[in-house]
């Protein structure tokens, strides 16, 4: 609860606002609530990119061709790739050769096997089950585990994978 006087509120030291200097992660989810609540967790565990968000895939693809065009491609997009059009999202991406440095991240509720798997022959970087901890999500971006198999295998065994 916030008080209403400025100088008695504050902050939570892990909060940063975003950085117009970094470059902006991309979120496509067609929750509104799972699209916030992964920005704060990310805010939480230090991150400070900014983060634009996406209800739409092809919305999202539409963004990330004129970020391409103007040389500002994000590192990092999270997808729900359990919303509507996410694998699409996801094939869509993949077989774009300009895309292939970006990380893509799938984020769901889903730890079928089923699903990692068509993740990762989709050539998803990262799969993590929604939400995990800001501190375990920053040392997930910092550090990965990206995955080191390639894009067409379908193993995965870091606990954040399902």
């Amino acid at each position: 609860m916030c008080c209403l006087l400025p100088t008695r509120c504050a902050l939570p030291p892990a909060m940063n606002f975003p950085d117009p200097n970094l470059p902006p992660m991309v979120i496509v989810d067609d929750s509104q609530d799972d699209a916030f609540l992964l920005r704060y967790r990310l805010r939480q565990g230090g991150i400070a990119n900014p983060v634009t968000t996406f209800e739409c895939p092809l919305a999202a693809l539409s963004y990330l061709q004129s970020a391409y065009a103007i040389g500002a491609l994000p590192p990092i997009v999270f997808v729900d790739v359990k919303m509507r059009g996410g694998f699409d999202f996801l094939a869509a991406l993949r077989e774009d050769s300009r895309f292939e440095d970006t990380k893509v991240v799938a984020i769901t509720y889903s730890n079928h096997e089923i699903d990692l798997k068509r993740a990762l022959e989709l050539g998803v970087d990262g799969y993590i089950l929604k939400f995990p901890d800001a501190d375990i999500l920053a040392e997930f971006l910092a550090h990965g585990p990206w995955f080191a198999i390639g894009r067409h295998a379908a193993k995965a065994t870091h606990a954040l994978c399902a």
